[in-house]
Parts: C-alpha cells; structure tokens; sequence
C-alpha cells in the first residue's frame, strides 16, 4: 500500500529522516507517470461503465464517481460531470440530489476561483426541496465562496462583510455537526490556528489523523493542516515532515490541485544545498496547476516559480562565471607555457655556444698534448664525461621538447572543449534546457585521468629510478609497487610532486583533487614507515635522482 511505502522512507518511531522522505518524494515524482496512468485508466472504465448505463440512476451514479476522480485532477472535467450529475437528478425527480450537486459544483466553482459562477450555482438551489444533506454542503459551499472572496478581497468594507458572512455560515455548519465529524474538528482546528493557539490545533489535527484512510486524498489534506500549524512553532524537521507526507499522498495519488508542493519548494528555496531540488518541485507543482486548469493556481504558484527560478538562474550565472574565469585560467597557463618556452629556448642557445667553446678549448688542448703527456689520461676522462653529459643534456632537451609539446597540445584541446562548452552552454541558456545543463554539469571529467596518465609518463622518463628509490627509504614490509598499467599510486604522485618541489599540501591537494587533510594523512602514513626516521623522510625524497 501506498502508506506502507510512505513509512518505509522513514526512521523508526521517533526518528525523523527529512533526507530520506525527500528521496521517497524524488522517486514518486519520477513514477508520477505510473500514478497518472493509474488515474487515466480508472477514469476510463468509469467512462465505459457510464456508456453502458441503462437509466438515469446509474447515469447519475457514474457522474458523480467521474466527478471524484476529477476533483483535484481535472477542474474543468470535474464542472461537467457534476453539471451531469444535476441534470440526471432532475430527470429522476431527486431535487435534494440535485440541490446537493450545486452546492458541490458552487464549491467546486468558488476553489477554482470562479466566483460569479459559484454564487450563481448556490443561489439556483430550491431551499424549499433540500435535506439535511443537500442543507450542510450549501452551507459549506457558501462559508468556502465568502471566505474565498475575502481573502481576495481589496475593499477593506467588502472584506469584512464577506468574512462575516463566511462566520455565519460556518456557525449554521457547526450546529448540524456531530463533535466526531471530520468537518467539524476541521473548523476547531481553524479556529484555534487562527487565534495561535497551535498546541491546541494540533491536537484536534492528532484526532483526525486517527480516523482518516492515510491512502486518501483527505490524508494529504490534514497533513498539510498540520504543516501550518507546526511552520510557526519553529520545529523545522517535523514541519518539514508532515508537508512531505502531504506531498506525497498527492503525488502518488496523481492529485493536480496541489498546494503542498509549491510550498515545499519555497522553503526549500532558502537552502543552496537544495536549490536544484526547489526547481524542480515547483516545476513539477506548475506541471499539475497546468493540468488541474484553473487561474487561481497559476496566480498563486507565479511568485514562487519566479523566485526559485531567479535564484536558480544566479547560481547557473555563477557556474558560467567559473567557468569564464577557468577559461581565462587556462589561457594564462597557456602564455606561461610560451614563456617557458622561450626560456628553454635561450638556454639551448647558451648550451650550444658552450659546446662550442669546449670544442674550440680541446683544439688547443690536442695542440698542447706534447708538453701535457702527464695530464692526458685526465683530459680524457673529462672529456668523455662532457660528452656523456652533453649526450644527456641533447635527450633532456629532447625530452622536454616532446612532453611541451603535448602539453600545449593538451591545453589546445581543453581551450578548444572550453569553447565548445561555452557556446553549448549558451544555447542551451537560451533555449532554457536547464535540465542538459545539470546532465553535462554531472559528466565525468575525464581529463583529469588524461593529466594524470601524462604526469605519471613524465616524471617516470624525468626519473625512471624513482619508484626504487623511494622504496629504499621505507621498510620493507610497506614497500610500494607500480601497477600494471605503469600509473603511480596517490601516495608515489604526493611524493613525486614534493621531489619537484611542491611540497605544500594545499597545491599538491589542489593538482590531485584531493582535500587538504587527506594529504596531510597520506605524508604521515608514509612517512611513518620510514626505514631511518620520519623527520628527515622528505628531505632524503628531494634528494633522490642527485648525483652523489
């Protein structure tokens, strides 16, 4: 049953889970379609049971279980059946049957804010042919169509007249109700909200939640009178409760006239942790007042959509700023990377022109071989030493021309994504698909392991020694292997970067994307297994790969 899933989101007696209940909400209204089917397929066989009826009975009764189905579903569906239901109950000679239905239809008229219409309707009853029945819903309808004009009203004068009106209706309600009825407690439980007395409201509300079918419509209504009258009491999860409990009776039981929705979003709204969920309720609580069909909704949901959607647009604005400021990031790497460039540059030219004097400097040396026989052996020791170290320096150079240049490659192809997500993301703005831009907003990065894979090639051709290096310094037991694939581990990547130099956990964190405090662990993990001693564990790292 719909009930037992509700309860499942939660927490034991107790406990409130608000996290839970609003994953229980996400999925109903991800399974809306399912609920709404439901509904359509009822609806359907009511119709099929109507076209099959033999006399004005059935007619009548089929029309009036349409009209329920419609209800909080369809307003306008809802007017005809019950127009239906008038017209059947007069052919039947039923009066109190069809006095009945137009006090329905003028209390369906007045909720939808058609007012003229709702007055029209009550004032068409023969109060002469009335029952007790047909008598207490002309009642209500008339205390709900003054109430309703009241709180619309913008005439001090009128607002009060039609507000006592209301009062005195309600008191002709209440002297035909029995103080079990539902009806009855529902208008105490008013009264006291009104006059802030919410302990005592609650406590009619605890009434009615005990004799009330929690898989009905009426369900999410009492629900939703118990949200307003905890709101003021300042207890935010139990509030938030009992607004999603009523939230989601009516989305499982595809009710469109909603009002806990979008009141669920407005709060949701004040938390930036819970925007994206805010949009989306009120999107959806706008969905439904679109098919439930009437003005007044639309008018009162406006605002709230308005709002959420404005703070939905900063923030998607704030992401494009960031994502500006990451491209503008980018192409200052890019210079920098110029720069370097020409740096190297200048230096190859020094260390050519100083390959050149060495040249020009063992000229002069072969010319004075004869009178340095003692030194030869020397000489030639230096001089196959310059050679292995200008043959070292030409693969350096070399090296360093390939990994620059795919570096620069690199930051072509992220400026070209870049430019690519900045122009899409500016489509889809104007087009208002905000739901792509969440989708592409959730997209793995996978330049990231490509900047990784990079890093790893690098720094393992710069020292390709360093693995076993660094394991001299551990002992033996917690001794550290590459993986298959030649990629270093988190732990060998922290201490790579610090033999570079880098050796502030912040900017290590910020290249791995990882917080602070899991670096600061990572050192000290390692760092404890250090075979002569943590303290100058870091030390004897930046030295590897030195000549002795």
């Amino acid at each position: 049953m719909m009930f037992l899933a509700l309860h499942a989101c939660m927490l034991r007696a107790g406990d409130i889970n608000i996290d839970s209940l609003l994953v229980c909400l996400d999925n109903a209204i991800d399974q809306s379609g399912v609920y709404e089917q439901r509904k359509t397929e009822k609806i359907e066989q009511l119709k099929q049971q109507l076209a099959m009826a033999k006399n004005a009975r059935e007619e009548y009764d089929f029309s009036l279980l349409l009209y329920k189905e419609y209800q909080a579903y369809q307003n306008d569906s809802a007017i005809v059946y019950l127009d239906r239901c008038i017209r059947h109950a007069e052919r039947m000679g039923a009066k109190s049957d069809a006095a009945w239905c137009r006090a329905m239809l003028a209390y369906q008229c007045s909720n939808s804010g058609l007012y003229g219409e709702s007055y029209q309707a009550l004032h068409a009853i023969d109060t002469t042919t009335v029952d007790d029945k047909a008598r207490r819903e002309m009642y209500v309808a008339y205390c709900h169509l003054y109430n309703e004009m009241g709180y619309y009203a913008k005439i001090p004068s009128l607002q009060q007249t039609y507000y006592a009106n209301a009062r005195y209706y309600e008191r002709k309600i209440l002297s035909e109700l029995s103080p079990d009825d539902d009806m009855r407690m529902q208008y105490r439980e008013l009264e006291y909200f009104h006059k802030g007395d919410y302990k005592n409201a609650l406590r009619i509300n605890d009434m009615r939640m005990a004799q009330v079918d929690k898989d009905s419509h009426q369900y999410a209504i009492i629900a939703f009178y118990r949200f307003l009258s905890l709101n003021p009491m300042g207890d935010r999860e139990k509030t938030l409760q009992a607004l999603i409990e009523s939230t989601l009776c009516d989305v499982r039981l595809a009710v469109m006239d909603q009002g806990s929705m979008w009141e669920l979003a407005n709060i949701l709204a004040s938390d930036p942790d819970q925007l994206e969920r805010s949009h989306r309720y009120i999107r959806f609580a706008w969905n439904a007042a679109m098919k439930y069909n009437t003005m007044i909704r639309s008018r009162q949901i406006t605002p709230v959509l308005k709002l959420i959607d404005d703070k939905y647009q900063d923030e998607v604005e704030k992401s494009y700023r960031q994502l500006k400021w990451l491209i503008a990031a980018c192409i200052i790497l890019l210079i920098a990377t110029l720069v370097m460039l020409v740096i190297v540059s200048k230096q190859r030219d020094k260390l050519a022109a100083a390959r050149n004097s060495l040249k020009t400097s063992n000229d002069e040396l072969e010319k004075l071989n004869t009178t340095l026989k003692d030194y030869n052996v020397q000489l030639q020791e230096l001089n196959a030493q310059l050679a292995t170290a200008n043959d070292s320096l030409h693969d350096g150079n070399k090296m360093k021309e390939i990994y620059i240049g795919r570096f620069l490659q690199m930051c072509s192809m992220y400026a070209d994504k870049m430019e690519t997500m900045k122009k899409r993301t500016a489509k889809l703005l104007k087009n208002h698909d905000y739901d792509e831009i969440l989708r592409i907003s959730k997209t793995p990065n996978g330049n990231i392991d490509e900047l990784y894979r990079f890093f790893d090639s690098a720094f393992l051709k710069l020292f390709p020694n360093f693995v076993d290096d660094f394991n001299r310094l551990l002992k033996p037991e917690y001794r550290i292997t590459l993986d298959k694939d030649g990629s270093l581990s988190t732990q060998i990547r922290i201490f790579a970067l610090i033999r570079l130099g880098i050796d502030d956990s912040s900017k290590i964190a910020e290249f791995l994307h990882y917080s602070v405090n899991t670096i600061y662990n990572y050192r000290a993990k390692v760092k404890n297994c250090a075979l002569d001693g943590r303290e100058s564990f870091e030390t004897r790292v930046k030295k590897i790969g030195m000549e002795k």
